[in-house]
């Protein structure tokens, strides 16, 4: 029985020259090169990265929401997250270590969510959480609710909801 000789099984474990994404990846959102710097060396790699992050990043490219609403609906996702977040902090004598840590993050997120969501309808309230923090399109979370579309778009009560957060704390476009 022959050995593999070292170059062949090096040149067989070389990523291919030419990456081709899948269509899940690129489904919604354009796939970017980004130069990488390897954990060792002085090299540096490409890798493919999806441009956007959030449903929200897509409806600003698409210019469905300005940037003022954009922002805050990624406040409004921010302290979503940390309003979910439970610390299991059992004692505890000192403040805490860290940026946004512990209780009084969850605390103040949750206080935050409050202030986000008071003023809106119940269907803006829904859109608004939705989309900002669960990461659903509004169509499809008004679809999922059993909402009559042919009323007011979903999209429309998105707007309203962020354009009113933007006021409410005071961001600028």
């Amino acid at each position: 029985m022959k050995k593999p000789s070292k170059k062949t099984s090096q040149k067989s474990l070389a990523p291919p020259e030419t990456m081709v994404e899948t269509k899940e990846r690129s489904q919604h959102s354009p796939v970017v090169d980004m130069a990488v710097k390897a954990t060792s060396g002085k090299g540096v790699r490409k890798v493919r990265r999806v441009l956007y992050e959030h449903v929200l990043d897509v409806l600003l490219h698409r210019s469905l929401i300005n940037y003022s609403q954009h922002e805050a609906g990624i406040r409004v996702r921010h302290f979503g997250e940390m309003a979910q977040l439970h610390s299991r902090v059992i004692a505890r004598y000192d403040q805490s270590s860290g940026e946004q840590a512990g209780p009084e993050a969850e605390a103040h997120a949750r206080e935050m969510i409050r202030d986000a969501l008071d003023g809106l309808n119940r269907r803006e309230k829904s859109v608004l959480i939705g989309t900002c923090v669960y990461g659903e399109w509004p169509g499809v979370w008004a679809i999922r609710r059993g909402w009559k579309v042919n009323k007011s778009p979903p999209i429309d009560s998105l707007r309203i909801a962020l354009a009113d957060v933007a006021r409410r704390w005071r961001i600028s476009q």
